[in-house]
């Protein structure tokens, strides 16, 4: 059985997962000042920034949340079986080229 976490604590490792997302880190750091002249911003800029960022990734990990707790129970136990199937073969499939490739480089 799932033990249940409160709203706050849900919230929190969502938060902190979020914010240790490498990819994130590196478009903020790297990519975002390309696009953006950040000697120019004001702070009403700063705010619509980070009002956009925040409903842009929040709402995504938002639907990924809800797909991973309702999308499941809405499938067949057959489907469940089957797709379960195809994502370990998939990943197995990855996970070995990606082997391949390395070993390929050495």
């Amino acid at each position: 059985p799932i033990d249940h976490a409160s709203l706050p604590v849900s919230f929190m490792a969502g938060l902190l997962l979020t914010l240790a997302d490498h990819k994130a880190i590196l478009f903020y750091l790297v990519f975002f000042p390309a696009f953006v002249d950040l000697a120019s911003l004001s702070a009403p800029d700063v705010v619509i920034i980070l009002l956009v960022t925040v409903i842009a990734v929040g709402g995504v990990k938002l639907a990924y949340a809800w797909l991973a707790a309702n999308g499941v129970s809405r499938l067949a136990a057959g489907w469940q079986q089957r797709l379960q199937s195809i994502g370990a073969i998939t990943i197995s499939v990855i996970g070995l080229v990606l082997v391949y490739q390395y070993l390929d480089t050495l």
